[in-house]
C-alpha cells in the first residue's frame, strides 16, 4: 500500500516532522520497509511512500528414519518443492513420504504448496530373504521351517527326518559380499529345532548333515545256533 504525505509548515520554519505510520499487515508476506519515505525531515513538496514486502518462506523438513539424511528445504509461500532423491536404509526399501500432523500421518503429493512449516517422514517396507534348505544338492521341504523373513523375523527350523540316517547338523552356505564363492559355517542342532535371532540378513541355504545308523544282524540256524553276528 502507499502512504501520502501533504507538506504543512510549522511556525516560520521550512521543515515538519516525519511521522511513520504503523507498519500494514498482508497476509503471507512480511512488511519490509517503507520506499520513498525520508529520514527525518519533511521536503518542500508532497511525497508518496509505498509499502515493501518480502514474501514469507517456509521449511521442509524430512524425516528419513534411515541410513541417509535428507537435508530441508526453505521454499516461498505458495510454492512446491520437488520430491528429494530417495533415502537409504539398509534392509528395508523406500515407500513414499507421509505429512506429519501431531499423531496422525498422511500421504504427501509434492504438488501441493508450501504454505507452512512442515515435516515429512519417510515410510518404509522389509525387505524379505530367502531360506533353502537342501539335501546334498536336492532342495527339501521341512514342516514348519521359516522360508522367508525380514529383518525383525527369526529363523526356526525343526529337525529334518531321513530314513536310515539320524541328522546331525546343518551347514550354512554363505555367499561373500562380492558373491562370488561360498564360504561354510556350521550351525549345530540344539534339541528338537535351531532358532537363528533377526539381524541375520542374507538370502540363505542350509545343507543338512546326517550320520548313518547303524545296525546289529544276528542269524540263527534252525537249531538256535548262532550262525553270525554283525
Amino acid at each position: 500500500g502507499s502512504w501520502h504525505y501533504k507538506r504543512k509548515e510549522r511556525g516560520g520554519s521550512n521543515q515538519a516532522d516525519i511521522v511513520k505510520p504503523a507498519e500494514p499487515t498482508r497476509a503471507w508476506y512480511t512488511f519490509a520497509g517503507w520506499s520513498g519515505l525520508p529520514e527525518a525531515t519533511m521536503p518542500a513538496e508532497n511525497i508518496t511512500v509505498t509499502a515493501t514486502y518480502s514474501i514469507k518462506s517456509y521449511t521442509v523438513t524430512f524425516d528419513s528414519d534411515g541410513w541417509s539424511s535428507v537435508d530441508p528445504i526453505t521454499v516461498d509461500y505458495g510454492t512446491w518443492i520437488q520430491a528429494p532423491e530417495e533415502p537409504i536404509k539398509r534392509w528395508y526399501t523406500f515407500l513414499k513420504w507421509q505429512k506429519v500432523e501431531g499423531e496422525t500421518l498422511s500421504d504427501y503429493d509434492f504438488e501441493t504448496p508450501v504454505t507452512q512449516d512442515i515435516t515429512l517422514k519417510a515410510i518404509w517396507t522389509k525387505d524379505n530373504y530367502t531360506v533353502v534348505y537342501k539335501d546334498g544338492n536336492d532342495t527339501i521341504t521341512i514342516p514348519g521351517a521359516t522360508i522367508s523373513y525380514t529383518i525383525t523375523d527369526p529363523i526356526v527350523i525343526p529337525n529334518p527326518e531321513k530314513e536310515g540316517y539320524t541328522f546331525v547338523a546343518w551347514k550354512e552356505y554363505v555367499k561373500t559380499w562380492e558373491n562370488t564363492r561360498n564360504f561354510v559355517k556350521d550351525i549345530l542342532k540344539d534339541g528338537e529345532s535351531i532358532t537363528i535371532g533377526t539381524w541375520n540378513i542374507w538370502d540363505r541355504e542350509f545343507r543338512a548333515q546326517w550320520r548313518v545308523n547303524q545296525y546289529t544282524v544276528t542269524l540263527y540256524d534252525e537249531d538256535g545256533e548262532l550262525v553270525l553276528w554283525k
